[in-house]
């Protein structure tokens, strides 16, 4: 057998099929648009959960003239608490955003490593 030939069948055989390549290109790929949706939704989310918590809060501001004087020396309290409740939501979200970034972000590094292989 020629040793050339051997030594060219040997590199064909180790190189990954075109048709791998393309699928994993195309999973990566729906991948990285997956993970982009979900950083917008997860993002969104918290402006969401700020906004619900921040009505609250205005909903007991605007029944302060309402209120008896001991509900009253309350509502700083209630107001800090409903902003807080929100915060914390909010701020699960966004780990949640940060965390997708990341693999958003490990996504777009394997596309651009297949693309590189494919060409």
């Amino acid at each position: 057998m020629n040793p050339n030939k051997e030594t060219t069948m040997k590199t064909e055989a180790d190189q990954p099929q075109k048709t791998d390549i393309d699928n994993e290109l195309r999973v990566a790929e729906h991948m990285a648009k997956r993970r982009r949706e979900d950083i917008v939704d997860a993002c969104r989310r918290a402006v969401e959960c700020l906004e619900r918590f921040a009505a609250e809060a205005r909903r007991e501001l605007e029944r302060a003239p309402e209120l008896d004087p001991t509900r009253l020396v309350a509502l700083p309290g209630e107001v800090l608490s409903q902003r807080a409740w929100g915060a914390a939501n909010a701020a699960t979200e966004l780990s949640s955003a940060s965390r997708m970034a990341a693999e958003y972000m490990n996504a777009l590094g394997i596309v651009e490593g297949l693309k590189g292989v494919a060409r």
